[in-house]
């Protein structure tokens, strides 16, 4: 994906007839979060498929150590007042203890360091592309839109967001969506009631993370704004 896959602004002709200025209305068009990758490059893509893969293993761990600590206990059940019994029977599940732990932890450090290098790079990419937009505007935008503020806050609070949504919350959601998947899939293996009981909560998570977020979202725009502003004030007073 490049830069041309991912337009910036897009008119259409009943545009003209509005009162709203172009560079307004498209300010409020939505972005598409997939064009945040448009700076990346093939080593990127590379970067960031062994971070999915690292992150979609690591997610499993949880699911499958549930899994191997419930078979403990059924061990523990069946063989009650026999303590060689319980000994040789855990012995059998030493072995997927140890592949568990030696092969999730090389995935969570796959995980960490592909999506943390990949934000790093293509953040870098964004700020220099962003500095040489503002350095080729007309002087007398830095009069009205184009404050000190502004660039301080694309800069270092825009940048800072993207890179945490390509760097952690990627990592994260796909980590989280293995957990989710294998754990339902290994719910409906062992007792398939239970596995129909955990889909039945996934609505409600829903809400509650989708207001989660959008709570969160209005939060940041607002310390951004008042961020900005509090830095324009600031940067006048001493010319005063």
């Amino acid at each position: 994906m490049e830069e041309k896959d991912c337009p910036v602004e897009s008119f259409k002709p009943e545009d003209d007839k509005k009162s709203t200025p172009p560079e307004i209305a498209v300010a409020d068009e939505p972005f598409p979060f997939f064009c945040l990758l448009c700076y990346a490059d093939a080593l990127d893509w590379l970067l960031m498929v062994s971070g999915t893969i690292g992150s979609f293993v690591h997610g499993m761990a949880p699911a499958m150590s549930y899994y191997i600590l419930g078979k403990a206990v059924d061990m523990f059940g069946d063989n009650i007042g026999n303590r060689e019994a319980i000994v040789h029977q855990l012995t059998k599940l030493l072995p997927y203890m140890w592949s568990l732990a030696i092969i999730t932890l090389p995935a969570g450090m796959i995980e960490i360091t592909c999506w943390m290098y990949t934000s790093q790079r293509q953040m870098t990419r964004m700020q220099r592309a962003y500095l040489g937009s503002v350095l080729s505007q007309d002087v007398g935008a830095f009069d009205t839109d184009l404050t000190t503020a502004n660039i301080m806050a694309g800069t270092t609070n825009h940048m800072s967001v993207i890179k945490d949504a390509i760097g952690e919350k990627m990592g994260h959601f796909i980590s989280n969506f293995s957990t989710f998947l294998v754990a339902v899939i290994v719910a409906f293996v062992c007792c398939w009631e239970v596995g129909m009981l955990s889909l039945l909560v996934v609505p409600m998570l829903l809400v509650v993370g989708a207001t989660y977020a959008k709570t969160m979202i209005g939060m940041s725009m607002t310390r951004t704004a008042f961020v900005s502003e509090t830095t324009t004030v600031v940067e006048q007073v001493p010319t005063q």
